[in-house]
């Protein structure tokens, strides 16, 4: 028995990421200079500017014969303070008015002859300056703003995504107890069957249940919530169908050898479930045994894709898939396989029967 299908879209509910915190791009520097444009753009920009120009006016009548032409580049303490408060606007106001101020205070401490020798030139300069200084500034401002938009965007995703776990865990939490509350009612129904053929068909389907309800166990208690440990999840399911179909008197032995690994829910639920009909149909079909059933449940990785063999020591009755193609375990692993793009077959093989299956995964 084989079957092919199609390959269904990936993706889940946990594979959103969130990009990286924008404060982490700033180094401490880059956070003391916006402290500092803080404090020159903040409510006391008017009197931070005033006091540059005190303070550029002071060291030049104090200074200026000692700096001789060098008290010139003093102008540089104002232009940069009335840039950074006022911006574009500040900077070539103060740019403009840069070149008269020095002329006026080299009049008053009597050294006119510190003035620059081109006066077009050291205007022009100073415009240049005073402009390119408010460009900057006004361009860090908007950076600054997107920023924090940026900050309080990626707080709201956070929270969002927060609360969207919350609710997908309380979603498997609800799903599970509801699986329980069917598995429940089906174990009752099967205490008051009237038909041993019944009660075994209300078993397999407590089975499959069951592999459904444990699927969402691990998500609940996982924190990713988008995926199941693979080797966990089978091997509490293996347990599960061996305590519930195996022979009491002779409890089956059942080996696993699988990789620790996460897989995607919509590939974890329907491998539970073609897991659960392969080892119930290796159950069923022991025959009469003086020893356990001895079943080797393995799950190999390949590139791009996983392999699970199931090969059991029973008596082969599945060696013969068109006698078994109406029953409903084998309709089910063919639709299952179906949905996981892979392919299923069952064979005989040196006195076991082995179950295959083969399906894509993501890299």
């Amino acid at each position: 028995m084989t079957t092919q299908g199609r390959r269904p879209p990936r993706g889940g509910p946990g594979s959103d990421a969130v990009p990286e915190a924008p404060e982490a791009l700033y180094s401490g520097f880059d956070r003391l200079l916006g402290r500092i444009h803080a404090l020159f753009t903040g409510r006391h920009k008017v009197a931070i500017a005033l006091l540059s120009w005190a303070v550029y006016a002071a060291l030049v009548v104090a200074a200026g014969p000692t700096l001789e032409v060098s008290s010139n580049y003093l102008i540089i303490l104002p232009l940069l303070a009335t840039s950074m408060s006022f911006g574009l606007p500040g900077g070539l106001l103060a740019g403009a008015f840069g070149l008269p101020a020095n002329l006026a205070l080299f009049q008053i401490i009597g050294r006119p002859e510190f003035s620059p020798a081109s006066k077009p030139i050291a205007e022009l300069a100073g415009l240049v300056l005073g402009s390119a200084l408010g460009y900057l500034s006004d361009f860090y401002r908007k950076l600054e703003r997107e920023r924090a938009l940026r900050g309080a965007t990626e707080r709201e995703l956070r929270e969002a995504l927060a609360a969207r776990d919350l609710l997908f865990k309380e979603l498997n939490h609800r799903v599970k107890n509801n699986l329980n509350l069917v598995l429940s009612i089906i174990s009752l129904q099967a205490r008051r069957a009237a038909t041993a053929d019944l009660r075994r068909e209300l078993g397999e389907l407590s089975g499959r249940v069951k592999a459904l309800s444990l699927v969402h166990e691990q998500l609940y208690r996982k924190a990713d919530i988008s995926a199941v440990d693979v080797r966990e999840y089978l091997k509490t399911l293996a347990d599960g169908v061996r305590r519930a179909v195996g022979d009491p008197r002779l409890p089956p032995v059942v080996t696993l050898d699988c990789p620790s690994r996460e897989l995607p829910m919509e590939l974890a639920a329907p491998l539970g479930l073609i897991v659960n009909e392969a080892l119930t149909n290796a159950f069923k079909h022991a025959g009469g045994r003086a020893e356990p059933l001895r079943i080797e449940l393995r799950l190999s990785s390949e590139p791009e894709a996983l392999s699970l063999e199931i090969a059991d020591d029973g008596n082969g009755a599945l060696d013969a898939p068109a006698a078994h193609a109406g029953s409903l375990g084998i309709k089910l692993i063919e639709g299952l396989a179906g949905q996981l793009s892979g392919g299923a077959s069952y064979s005989r093989e040196g006195g076991r029967t082995v179950f295959r299956l083969r399906f894509p995964v993501a890299p």
